[in-house]
């Protein structure tokens, strides 16, 4: 209205031989194999400290190589970053992501050897048994941010790209609109099956403690993976959309706090399914908070999301309208 030029600083990025796109698609499927093969390894961590379980070294080893996979889609999503910045978050993901899955194995050999260095064993058993706490409550928000990052630079490649390059229907209005609604749908279900279970979890008549909410608790990981998936693709969507430097920070800080709420409640909740109150630091506190956060956020960040779309569609309407 005033002249001014809308600002789309959350998803443009100037163009640097040191930052590049790994594209959407590649994405998406390195953050759900993050998420899936993460949740697998702490519920093999959970259930390895808590029961006496037959053939353990198949089971440790088994944690292991998860985390493995959950560092490697880790590693890929980080190609995204500058360079100088790749190599930091490639040593976090290892250290915190396989230094994780190594814990399994040095306690297996701790618990299962009786030889002269159990002493030095027992000091590197205990330190490792601190990463895969960091990897539930504090590593979401360092990927968070490099996935909201990688939205970015894989919109500034299609902002560049000319019409002629770009196939697939990708750069047709109507494909933008069907994809958004459809992560959008995936976000919602996330939503509502988390508000759904929280709701009954503090219900009078359920407990935590009843007999069958191991299944509520699989379905509450579920409602996490799905819920970062659908975020993101709603983030990707709003990527070339103009808006204010105030509403695409607003839009930003929402995604991440999301994306973390999410990463924490699909990791917490499948260590609530395989043993009550383990979840370590702080118990089900930690676990009731990020059930919490992420429907709160997510909504917030859902409907910020819908009124810049609806926004920007009347505008575009009222602008082309204008020209004829």
């Amino acid at each position: 209205m005033n002249g001014s030029k809308p600002d789309s600083a959350l998803l443009s990025l100037p163009a640097t031989s040191s930052t590049r796109s790994i594209g959407f698609n590649t994405l998406i499927v390195a953050f759900a194999g993050h998420l899936i093969a993460w949740t697998g390894y702490v519920a093999i961590h959970i259930s390895d400290e808590s029961f006496y379980l037959p053939q353990p070294w198949v089971i440790s080893l088994s944690g292991f190589l998860l985390a493995v996979v959950a560092a490697f889609c880790a590693v890929i999503i980080g190609q995204a970053l500058p360079r100088r910045f790749r190599p930091w978050f490639m040593i976090i993901s290892l250290i915190v992501l396989i230094g994780s899955g190594i814990s399994e194995i040095v306690g297996l050999v701790f618990y299962s050897i009786d030889t002269p260095l159990n002493g030095v064993v027992d000091i590197v058993a205990n330190s490792l048994a601190v990463l895969p706490f960091i990897g539930e409550l504090a590593y979401p928000f360092v990927l968070s941010g490099v996935i909201v990052w990688a939205v970015r630079v894989a919109s500034t490649e299609l902002q560049t790209t000319p019409r002629t390059r770009i196939v697939s229907g990708r750069g047709d209005p109507g494909f933008a609109t069907t994809a958004f609604v459809i992560y959008a749908l995936t976000l919602v279900i996330g939503i509502a099956v988390a508000m759904f279970l929280i709701v009954t979890f503090f219900a009078p008549v359920a407990s935590i403690s009843d007999e069958g909410w191991d299944t509520e608790f699989i379905w509450l990981t579920a409602a996490g993976i799905v819920g970062a998936i659908g975020l993101t693709g709603v983030l990707r969507r709003l990527s070339t959309t103009p808006m204010s430097t105030t509403v695409s920070t607003t839009l930003a800080t929402l995604s991440l706090f999301a994306l973390v709420f999410a990463h924490q409640l699909s990791s917490l909740s499948v260590a609530q399914a395989v043993y009550y109150d383990s979840t370590g630091i702080g118990g089900t506190l930690v676990w009731v908070f990020a059930a919490f956060m992420f429907p709160l956020t997510a909504v917030l960040f859902l409907l910020m999301a819908l009124i810049i779309k609806i926004r920007s569609r009347h505008g575009w309407t009222r602008t082309s309208s204008g020209h004829l």
